[in-house]
C-alpha cells in the first residue's frame, strides 16, 4: 500500500466516511434493486441527510429526484454509493474527484474474485481513486451501517428497528451482514458500526479495526474473517486495541480445504493455515469463536459489561442434556477472563 493510500485509510478519514450526512445513488432506477434497497435501509435507519439518485437516462428512483450526473447535483455529497457496471466505475471517481467528494463504496464485481484479468481491473480502479483522493469501500461491496449517525447506505434488507449499541463488526462477506443484523435484532444487541468489506482494494479490515478502536461508541469489535491480508498490521492494530481495553473477538473461515477454495471464489482471498492463523489469535489476545452466533453473544457479554466474575456461574436449562454443552464454544468449557485491567469490571 503507498503511502498515498495510506491516508485515505486513517482512522482520522474514516471516521468521516463511516458519518455521512448526505448520500447519492450512482446509477439509480426505479429498475434498480441495489437501490431500492438502499432507500428502504436509510429510511429505516432514520436517515435525516439528502439522498439523491444520479443516472444518465432514468427520470425516476423510488421518489428520489434524479440528475444524470453528479456534477448536476446542487451540492457535492459525502458518500457516492456506485451502483453502476464496472466500464462506468472509473468514469465515476474522475467526477468525484472534479467534485471533491471524498469517499465511495462500489457495489460492482467481477474485479480480483474472478481471476488476473479482474485483480488488473481493480488495481486501474484503485489507481484512478487514489489520483481522485477518494477512499473506496469495496469493490464488490454491499455498504455498511452506522446505527449511531442512523445512516445506512446498505443495499439489502435492514430489520427494524435499528439499535445502537457498543458491537462494532466488519465482515468479510456481504451477505452475511443480514444475517448479523437479524440476530443482533432478535437479542437486542446494539450496534456501533456494522461493515460488509467486499474485495478490500483500498480499505481493508485491519483499517476499520484501526478505526474501532478509536471509535467512542464501540467497545467490543467482531470481524468474520477469510483472509488476515497484512499480519504485520493487523498484530499492531490488535496490540492497540488490547491496549485501548477494547476486546476483539474474531470468526475464522476457511479452516477446511473446501472452505478456503469458497473464500478464494468469492472475494479472491487466500485463507491461510488454520493451525497457523489459530496460534497467531490466541498470541494477539482476540478471542477466536466458531460461529455466527458466538460471535455476537460474546461481543455482547463484552460489550455490556455481562462477563462473569471467575469462574461461578450457574446455568438453568430445561434439558438436563444440555447443561453440560453450555459452554463448549471456548477451550477448556469456558469463556477467557480479558487479561487487562482497564477493561470494564461489573459489580459483585
Amino acid at each position: 500500500m503507498t503511502g498515498r493510500t495510506r491516508e485515505l485509510v486513517t482512522p482520522q478519514r474514516l471516521r468521516e466516511f463511516f458519518a455521512p450526512e448526505s448520500i447519492a445513488l450512482v446509477g439509480a432506477s426505479d429498475n434498480s434493486g441495489w437501490a431500492r434497497f438502499i432507500v428502504a435501509s436509510c429510511a429505516t435507519a432514520g436517515f435525516a441527510g439528502p439522498l439523491r439518485a444520479v443516472h444518465p437516462r432514468a427520470r425516476s428512483a423510488f421518489g428520489l429526484p434524479v440528475v444524470p450526473s453528479l456534477r448536476d447535483l446542487p451540492e457535492p455529497p459525502d458518500l457516492a454509493f456506485i451502483l453502476a457496471p464496472i466500464g462506468a466505475v472509473e468514469t465515476v471517481l474522475d467526477d468525484m474527484g472534479v467534485l471533491g467528494i471524498r469517499n465511495a463504496v462500489v457495489l460492482a464485481s467481477g474485479y480480483r474474485e474472478v481471476g488476473e484479468g479482474g485483480r488488473a481491473l481493480e488495481e486501474a480502479m484503485v489507481a484512478r481513486a487514489v489520483a481522485n483522493g477518494v477512499t473506496v469501500l469495496g469493490p464488490n461491496c454491499l455498504g455498511f451501517v452506522n446505527a449511531h449517525t442512523r445512516s445506512a447506505p446498505y443495499a439489502l434488507a435492514l430489520p427494524a428497528p435499528l439499535t445502537a449499541g457498543p458491537v462494532g463488526v466488519a465482515l468479510q462477506s456481504g451477505a452475511l451482514a443480514s444475517v448479523v443484523l437479524a440476530f443482533a435484532k432478535a437479542h437486542a444487541i446494539g450496534l456501533s458500526v456494522l461493515t460488509s468489506m467486499g474485495n478490500e482494494s483500498m480499505m481493508k479490515t485491519v483499517d476499520v479495526l484501526d478505526y474501532l478502536v478509536e471509535d467512542e461508541a464501540t467497545r467490543v469489535i467482531c470481524l468474520f474473517l477469510e483472509e488476515i491480508g497484512d499480519p504485520a498490521k493487523f498484530a499492531r492494530v490488535a496490540e492497540k486495541a488490547d491496549r485501548a481495553g477494547k476486546p476483539v473477538v474474531a470468526l475464522k473461515a476457511g479452516s477446511s480445504p473446501v472452505g478456503r477454495q469458497a473464500a478464494l471464489a468469492h472475494t479472491g482471498s487466500v485463507a491461510g493455515d488454520d493451525a497457523v492463523i489459530d496460534a497467531a489469535l490466541r498470541q494477539l489476545n482476540i478471542i477466536r469463536v466458531a460461529s455466527l452466533e458466538e460471535l455476537l453473544t460474546t461481543g455482547a457479554l463484552l460489550g455490556y459489561n455481562r462477563w462473569p466474575r471467575g469462574r461461578r456461574m450457574g446455568v438453568l436449562t430445561l434439558s438436563g442434556a444440555r447443561s453440560s454443552t453450555a459452554w463448549t464454544g471456548w477451550p477448556g468449557g469456558w469463556p477467557p477472563r480479558p487479561s487487562r485491567s482497564s477493561w470494564p469490571v461489573p459489580p459483585a
